[in-house]
C-alpha cells in the first residue's frame, strides 16, 4: 500500500487526488509503470500471485457444474426393472386386443429402448422422451393399466446416485478437489473389501471434468454408496429407538492431555450421542466393541458442574491409541462400535486419516453425519 500511494502521487494528472483516482487513465499509467513491473517480478510477489491465482482448470470446474438430469432420468427408468417392462408390454398388448380405444405406441421402439436400457445401461434423450410420453398416454387413456403391474422397483442405483450427487455438491461447496474426495472413497471401499473400487475414482474423474459419470461405473459400486456412505443430514430424520440419529458418529483425535488425564465430553455429546440421563455424581457404563472385541467404558457426570468424564483411557491397552490417533464411534443397537485410525508419518499416506481430519475441520472432536 505504501508503494501504491507513491505511485498515485507520481502518476496523478491533477492536484485533486480524490477525483484523479476515479479516472481510468491514472490506473492504466500505474499498471504499465516500470515500478509495477519490477515489483511483480520479485520472488515474494511471484509467490503471492501463484498462491492466489486460479488456474483455468479451477475456473472451468467452478463454471461447468455437472448436469445430472439425463442420467437421473435413465436411472429412474432402469430402476423399474426389466420384469416391469416385460409385464407392461404384455398388459398393453392385451389392452389393445380387448379394448375399443387403442393405446397408440410403437412396439418396435418399445422393445428397442428396453433392450438398450438393460444391455448397454444408457438411453438417449429420445429414449427417455419415448417412455415419458408412453406413461403420460397410459395415465390419460386408462391409468388402471399401471395397477396390473405389481412389480417393485429396485431403488439401489437411484439411491447411490443421490449419495454421489450429495458428495459432489458438498465438495464444491467446501472448495475441495473432486478427484481427491472420490479417491478417498475408493480407499475406504477397498478397506471394506468391496469389488470394482476403481469405478469410484472414474466417477470422480468424470465429475472433475464437468461430465456426468457413466451409468456402468455407478452400477458397479452402487452398494458401497448405499450401504456405507451416510445419508445427508438434511435428508434423513430417522432415529433409532434409543433416540440417537442414524449414522451419527463421534470423532475424537487424542491430544497429549488425553494421555495424561481422563478425557471429558460435553453435555450435548453426553445427551445427543451417548443418550445419557444422569445427575451430578452419577455414572453409567456403556458397552463398546473394537474389531469384535467387547469392553466397557464408564462415563461419570461431575458432582459440581455439567461436565462428563469419559474413562476411555482405562481401555487404552485394548484400543491402542496414541497422540493424534483418531477414533470414530458409531452407535449400533446397544453397542458403540469403535474404529481406530492411526496417525501415519505423513497424513497423505492414509486417505482414511486425511478424510477424518477433513470431517473434523481442525477440531479435536466433533459429531458428524
Amino acid at each position: 500500500m505504501t508503494e501504491m500511494y507513491f505511485l498515485i502521487e507520481k502518476y496523478k494528472s491533477s492536484t485533486d487526488i480524490s477525483e484523479n483516482t476515479k479516472k481510468k487513465e491514472l490506473w492504466e499509467s500505474i499498471k504499465k509503470s516500470n515500478e509495477i513491473k519490477e515489483f511483480t517480478n520479485t520472488a515474494n510477489a511471484q509467490s503471492i500471485i501463484k498462491k492466489y491465482t486460479k488456474t483455468s482448470s479451477d475456473k472451468n470446474r467452478k463454471n461447468n457444474e455437472v448436469d445430472f438430469s439425463l442420467l437421473n432420468d435413465v436411472i429412474n427408468l432402469y430402476s423399474k426393472t426389466k420384469a416391469y417392462y416385460v409385464k407392461l408390454e404384455e398388459t398393453l398388448i392385451m389392452y389393445n386386443a380387448n379394448s375399443d380405444i387403442q393405446l397408440p405406441y410403437s412396439q418396435k421402439l418399445f422393445s428397442f429402448y428396453v433392450d438398450v436400457l438393460f444391455t448397454k445401461k444408457k438411453l438417449t434423450k429420445q429414449g427417455v422422451k419415448f417412455f415419458n410420453d408412453l406413461f403420460t398416454t397410459i395415465t390419460v387413456t386408462d391409468s388402471s393399466i399401471f395397477d396390473q403391474i405389481q412389480i417393485e422397483s429396485d431403488t439401489t442405483i437411484p439411491r447411490a446416485l443421490d449419495k454421489i450427487m450429495t458428495i459432489y455438491g458438498n465438495t464444491l461447496s467446501n472448495d475441495k478437489n473432486i478427484e481427491t474426495v472420490f479417491r478417498m472413497h475408493e480407499q475406504l471401499a477397498k478397506n471394506k473389501g468391496i469389488k470394482f473400487t476403481s469405478a469410484i475414482t472414474e466417477i470422480g474423474k468424470s465429475l472433475n471434468k464437468g461430465e456426468c459419470p457413466l451409468f456402468k461405473h455407478i452400477n458397479l459400486v452402487a452398494n458401497y454408496f448405499v450401504k456405507t456412505v451416510e445419508p445427508d443430514s438434511g435428508k434423513s430424520s430417522s432415529k433409532r429407538s434409543t433416540g440417537i440419529k442414524l449414522g451419527l458418529k463421534y470423532y475424537k483425535r487424542f491430544s497429549n492431555q488425553d494421555l495424561e488425564r481422563t478425557p471429558s465430553v460435553s453435555k450435548k455429546l453426553a445427551k445427543d450421542f451417548f443418550n445419557l440421563n444422569i445427575t451430578n455424581g452419577e455414572s453409567k457404563t456403556l458397552s463398546f466393541s473394537l474389531n469384535g472385541k467387547k469392553f466397557e467404558v464408564e462415563i461419570n457426570k461431575r458432582k459440581t458442574r455439567n461436565e462428563y468424564r469419559f474413562f476411555i483411557n482405562r481401555n487404552r491397552n485394548i484400543i491402542g491409541y496414541d497422540v493424534d490417533d483418531i477414533i470414530i464411534i458409531l452407535k449400533n443397537n446397544d453397542i458403540f462400535e469403535l474404529e481406530l485410525i492411526k496417525k501415519p508419518k505423513n497424513a497423505n499416506q492414509n486417505l482414511e486419516y486425511e478424510m477424518a481430519l477433513n470431517v473434523m475441520g481442525g477440531k479435536l472432536h466433533c459429531l458428524s453425519n
